[in-house]
């Protein structure tokens, strides 16, 4: 893994658990859960002690809600605002530079069975066609945002 892939996945992996840490859940997760399905240890006061492997791969995420809170989580203004004011029959622009990142970070490619099941799209869609449902579903859902 590359070291800025790697640096990446650290700082998603740490704005996660201070979320989590500080009592909001992401998606489902909870602090004990979160903890265990990263394979970490942490004390009683919830202070990391060391990860019990060297190497954490993040677990799938397994529902469109997860999805959709870590995006929107991760997103600026700017480009909240830009995808927002964009017209639905153009979304199409984003399939390759945001729809790539969605494809790649949500591991689409190697088949998120539970995650496309959770979105109601038929069993073996392509990757290309869930990350657009997940970007109009991202669309959709700032639609209703003030």
């Amino acid at each position: 893994m590359s070291k800025k892939i790697e640096n990446k996945w650290k700082k998603r992996l740490i704005n996660a658990f201070q979320l989590i840490k500080n009592g909001k859940q992401l998606g489902h997760l909870k602090f004990d859960e979160f903890c265990t399905r990263m394979d970490l240890e942490h004390d009683h006061n919830g202070e990391i002690v060391h990860p019990k492997k060297a190497d954490i791969k993040l677990p799938m995420i397994e529902t469109l809600d997860e999805v959709l809170n870590i995006i929107s989580n991760e997103m600026g203004l700017p480009d909240r605002q830009q995808l927002k004011t964009t017209a639905k029959k153009d979304l199409i622009m984003y399939h390759s530079g945001f729809g790539m990142r969605i494809r790649n970070e949500f591991r689409l490619w190697e088949g998120n069975h539970k995650l496309v099941a959770d979105m109601g799209l038929p069993k073996g869609c392509h990757a290309d066609e869930v990350s657009f449902a997940i970007i109009e579903a991202l669309w959709d859902r700032f639609q209703g945002e003030e």
